[in-house]
């Protein structure tokens, strides 16, 4: 029961990071040692699903639980309390990196190790900079195919772990109509109006089929490549992992985006914001630290 009370927080802290703008649900997972599990949940839902879901029902369900906060309390949060919120998961970033490293320190790096980990920390101080326009999402056939091959990215970014599949959203200019349309269908069948969610359904269904598809085949894609390349894989992933507090950071003090929700507040008692700021982010650190250590611990004894 430990065990999944431990798999039911790290879901959450996960979901968590697949919702709130900056904020990547795939360096979590990497950071909680979790990755390697999630992609063989993706391999074996559909292939042994009751199998899977009693396996891992904790970390399926913290997942789904780390969505509804991440909706209705983390975003909230980092709306009041941007700086602190926002370095408790810079910490927890950071506090990962030494036993992500582990799992290449004493592999032998050729020269596309070193260009995939360069190339991955561009990929993400690039892409805050690129801006998007809003799209509106309405009832035709051309929207619904738009939203499968949407469904898709945020797949990519759920799988990929340092793309921050909200930014990216951002950048495409669908972040803000695909979150009101969740969050309205959401309150629609909490408010138990059955007619409105379905109303839902027709931007929902496409975007959930992009997004099962693409988690099924990506997986099975990165499981190849963990085989066939495993530090290369790595290496990039320390790359996403590296940069991604600074793309955290600058979408928190990004001044010129008129969508950015943070930057009014984060002015606000910027000295004690700063003060609180360290110090979640030392938590953050010190909590991801400690799970890595018992994680080693687990491992050593199944050995």
């Amino acid at each position: 029961m430990k065990k999944q009370i431990i798999d039911i927080i790290k879901g959450i802290i996960i979901g968590v990071g697949n919702i709130a703008p900056g904020l990547s649900g795939g360096v979590f997972a990497v950071s909680l040692n979790v990755y390697d599990r999630l992609i063989f949940i993706l391999n074996n839902i559909f292939k042994k699903p009751i199998k899977t879901i009693k396996d891992s029902w904790g970390l399926i369900g913290g997942i789904g639980l780390g969505i509804l906060i991440g909706f209705y309390v983390i975003i909230e949060l980092i709306i009041l309390f941007p700086l602190p919120t926002m370095m408790l998961f810079v910490g927890f970033i950071i506090g990962s990196i030494p036993s992500i490293y582990d799992n290449i320190k004493d592999k032998k790096k050729s020269f596309i190790d070193y260009l995939a980990f360069i190339v991955m920390i561009a990929v993400i101080v690039i892409l805050p900079f690129i801006g998007g326009t809003t799209h509106k999402i309405e009832n035709n056939a051309g929207d619904i195919i738009i939203l499968i091959i949407v469904g898709v990215i945020i797949a990519a970014t759920l799988i990929i772990p340092g793309l921050s599949g909200s930014m990216v959203l951002m950048v495409l200019g669908f972040y803000q109509n695909i979150l009101t349309i969740i969050k309205d269908f959401i309150n629609a069948c909490l408010t138990l109006d059955i007619s409105l969610a379905l109303s839902y359904l027709v931007f929902l269904v496409p975007l959930a089929v992009g997004t099962v598809f693409g988690m099924i085949s990506l997986s099975k894609l990165i499981t190849r490549l963990f085989k066939t390349h495993y530090t290369t894989i790595y290496s990039a992933i320390l790359g996403l992992v590296i940069s991604s507090p600074f793309s955290i950071i600058y979408t928190m003090l990004d001044s010129s985006d008129p969508d950015n929700i943070y930057f009014e507040n984060l002015q606000e008692n910027l000295v004690l914001n700063i003060i609180i700021g360290v110090a979640t982010l030392v938590i953050g650190a010190i909590l991801s630290m400690h799970m890595a250590e018992l994680e080693k611990k687990k491992k050593a004894i199944n050995e």
